[in-house]
Protein backbone atom coordinates (compact mmCIF):
# COMPACT_ATOMS: atom_id res chain seq x y z
CA UNK A 1 0.00 0.00 0.00
CA UNK A 2 0.97 3.58 -0.82
CA UNK A 3 2.05 5.35 1.93
CA UNK A 4 0.68 8.49 3.87
CA UNK A 5 3.69 10.81 2.07
CA UNK A 6 3.69 9.18 -1.00
CA UNK A 7 0.03 9.92 -1.58
CA UNK A 8 -0.01 13.40 -0.03
CA UNK A 9 3.21 14.23 -2.49
CA UNK A 10 0.94 13.14 -5.66
CA UNK A 11 -2.75 13.70 -4.60
CA UNK A 12 -5.08 16.06 -2.97
CA UNK A 13 -7.92 15.65 -1.42
CA UNK A 14 -10.92 17.62 -1.31
CA UNK A 15 -13.26 16.86 1.62
CA UNK A 16 -16.73 18.44 0.75
CA UNK A 17 -16.56 16.42 -2.80
CA UNK A 18 -14.40 13.05 -2.15
CA UNK A 19 -12.51 13.77 -5.42
CA UNK A 20 -8.44 13.59 -5.58
CA UNK A 21 -7.03 15.75 -7.95
CA UNK A 22 -3.49 15.51 -9.04
CA UNK A 23 -0.62 17.33 -7.35
CA UNK A 24 1.90 16.38 -10.20
CA UNK A 25 1.94 15.02 -13.19
CA UNK A 26 2.96 11.36 -13.16
CA UNK A 27 2.13 10.47 -16.87
CA UNK A 28 1.45 12.14 -20.05
CA UNK A 29 -2.08 12.00 -19.78
CA UNK A 30 -2.56 13.35 -16.73
CA UNK A 31 -2.36 17.27 -15.71
CA UNK A 32 -2.06 19.05 -12.90
CA UNK A 33 -5.21 19.58 -11.48
CA UNK A 34 -7.28 17.04 -13.31
CA UNK A 35 -9.27 14.40 -11.22
CA UNK A 36 -7.62 11.35 -10.52
CA UNK A 37 -9.08 8.02 -11.20
CA UNK A 38 -11.65 6.27 -13.10
CA UNK A 39 -14.98 4.38 -11.75
CA UNK A 40 -14.43 0.40 -12.20
CA UNK A 41 -17.17 -1.84 -13.46
CA UNK A 42 -18.74 -1.94 -9.71
CA UNK A 43 -18.56 1.52 -8.98
CA UNK A 44 -15.76 2.27 -7.24
CA UNK A 45 -13.30 5.14 -8.04
CA UNK A 46 -9.36 3.84 -9.24
CA UNK A 47 -6.41 5.50 -8.66
CA UNK A 48 -3.41 4.55 -10.40
CA UNK A 49 -0.20 5.35 -8.71
CA UNK A 50 3.39 4.42 -9.70
CA UNK A 51 1.95 1.15 -11.57
CA UNK A 52 -0.57 0.04 -8.70
CA UNK A 53 -4.75 0.72 -8.36
CA UNK A 54 -5.96 2.04 -5.55
CA UNK A 55 -9.78 1.67 -4.14
CA UNK A 56 -10.52 5.90 -3.86
CA UNK A 57 -12.42 5.49 -0.31
CA UNK A 58 -9.07 3.73 1.33
CA UNK A 59 -7.40 6.77 -0.05
CA UNK A 60 -9.51 8.97 1.24
CA UNK A 61 -8.93 7.23 4.47
CA UNK A 62 -5.38 7.10 4.43
CA UNK A 63 -5.48 10.92 3.83
CA UNK A 64 -7.53 11.91 6.43
CA UNK A 65 -6.17 9.99 9.09
CA UNK A 66 -2.80 9.34 7.69
CA UNK A 67 -2.96 5.56 9.04
CA UNK A 68 -3.97 2.84 6.87
CA UNK A 69 -7.44 1.61 6.94
CA UNK A 70 -7.35 -2.03 9.38
CA UNK A 71 -11.15 -2.87 8.31
CA UNK A 72 -12.91 -2.68 5.78
CA UNK A 73 -14.30 1.15 4.33
CA UNK A 74 -18.08 1.30 3.97
CA UNK A 75 -20.17 4.21 1.79
CA UNK A 76 -22.78 4.81 4.70
CA UNK A 77 -25.20 6.00 1.77
CA UNK A 78 -24.00 3.27 -0.69
CA UNK A 79 -22.88 4.91 -3.28
CA UNK A 80 -19.55 3.26 -3.65
CA UNK A 81 -17.90 6.52 -5.72
CA UNK A 82 -18.92 9.02 -3.09
CA UNK A 83 -15.49 9.55 -1.31
CA UNK A 84 -16.46 12.24 1.01
CA UNK A 85 -15.06 11.61 4.34
CA UNK A 86 -18.46 11.71 6.04
CA UNK A 87 -19.85 9.28 3.91
CA UNK A 88 -17.01 6.49 4.87
CA UNK A 89 -16.74 4.41 8.08
CA UNK A 90 -14.48 1.41 9.21
CA UNK A 91 -16.41 -1.85 9.14
CA UNK A 92 -16.33 -5.16 10.05
CA UNK A 93 -17.36 -7.53 7.24
CA UNK A 94 -20.24 -8.50 8.87
CA UNK A 95 -21.40 -4.12 8.90
CA UNK A 96 -20.47 -4.16 5.66
CA UNK A 97 -22.73 -6.48 4.42
CA UNK A 98 -25.31 -4.91 6.80
CA UNK A 99 -25.14 -1.72 4.58
CA UNK A 100 -25.92 -3.69 0.69
CA UNK A 101 -27.88 -2.29 -1.89
CA UNK A 102 -30.26 -4.05 -3.50
CA UNK A 103 -29.33 -6.77 -6.28
CA UNK A 104 -29.53 -5.95 -9.63
CA UNK A 105 -30.91 -9.27 -10.29
CA UNK A 106 -33.45 -9.07 -7.72
CA UNK A 107 -37.00 -9.41 -9.24
CA UNK A 108 -39.62 -8.13 -6.13
CA UNK A 109 -37.70 -5.19 -5.63
CA UNK A 110 -37.50 -5.33 -2.14
CA UNK A 111 -34.16 -7.85 -0.47
CA UNK A 112 -34.88 -10.80 0.92
CA UNK A 113 -38.39 -11.33 -0.74
CA UNK A 114 -39.23 -13.76 -3.07
CA UNK A 115 -42.18 -15.02 -5.03
CA UNK A 116 -42.74 -18.79 -4.38
CA UNK A 117 -44.25 -20.26 -7.33
CA UNK A 118 -45.55 -23.58 -6.19
CA UNK A 119 -47.04 -21.91 -2.85
CA UNK A 120 -48.55 -19.16 -4.67
CA UNK A 121 -47.06 -16.72 -1.36
CA UNK A 122 -44.33 -13.90 -0.34
CA UNK A 123 -41.33 -15.99 1.10
CA UNK A 124 -39.08 -13.57 3.01
CA UNK A 125 -36.02 -14.25 4.63
CA UNK A 126 -32.79 -12.77 6.33
CA UNK A 127 -28.99 -13.84 6.07
CA UNK A 128 -27.21 -13.52 9.76
CA UNK A 129 -23.70 -14.68 10.12
CA UNK A 130 -23.74 -16.73 7.22
CA UNK A 131 -27.26 -18.45 8.09
CA UNK A 132 -30.51 -18.16 5.74
CA UNK A 133 -33.49 -17.59 8.55
CA UNK A 134 -36.47 -18.41 7.04
CA UNK A 135 -38.68 -15.66 8.48
CA UNK A 136 -42.20 -16.48 6.78
CA UNK A 137 -44.19 -17.41 3.90
CA UNK A 138 -46.99 -14.70 3.44
CA UNK A 139 -50.03 -14.12 1.28
CA UNK A 140 -49.54 -10.43 0.24
CA UNK A 141 -45.74 -8.86 -0.92
CA UNK A 142 -46.75 -5.94 1.78
CA UNK A 143 -46.97 -8.01 5.31
CA UNK A 144 -43.62 -10.04 4.00
CA UNK A 145 -41.78 -6.83 3.10
CA UNK A 146 -42.71 -5.55 6.91
CA UNK A 147 -41.83 -8.62 8.41
CA UNK A 148 -38.69 -8.75 6.67
CA UNK A 149 -37.93 -4.72 8.04
CA UNK A 150 -38.68 -5.75 11.45
CA UNK A 151 -36.13 -8.89 11.12
CA UNK A 152 -33.71 -5.91 9.98
CA UNK A 153 -33.73 -4.07 13.31
CA UNK A 154 -34.04 -7.27 15.43
CA UNK A 155 -30.62 -8.44 13.65
CA UNK A 156 -28.53 -4.53 13.91
CA UNK A 157 -28.62 -3.90 9.76
CA UNK A 158 -28.44 -0.44 8.80
CA UNK A 159 -30.73 1.81 7.53
CA UNK A 160 -29.70 2.04 3.85
CA UNK A 161 -29.59 -1.61 3.74
CA UNK A 162 -31.48 -3.44 0.58
CA UNK A 163 -31.95 0.32 -0.80
CA UNK A 164 -31.76 0.07 -4.77
CA UNK A 165 -28.06 0.76 -6.17
CA UNK A 166 -27.39 4.48 -5.01
CA UNK A 167 -25.09 6.15 -7.49
CA UNK A 168 -23.91 9.54 -8.18
CA UNK A 169 -26.01 12.30 -9.92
Amino acid sequence: MISYEQLIEVLEYTEDTGFFTWKKSLAIRISVGDIAGAIDGNGYRLIGIHGKRYRAHRLAWLYKTKHQPPEQIDHINGVRDDNRIVNLRLASQKENMRNSSLRSDNTSGTIGIEWHKQNKRWRARITVSGKSIEIGSFLNKEDAIAARKEAEVKYGFHENHGKENRCRV
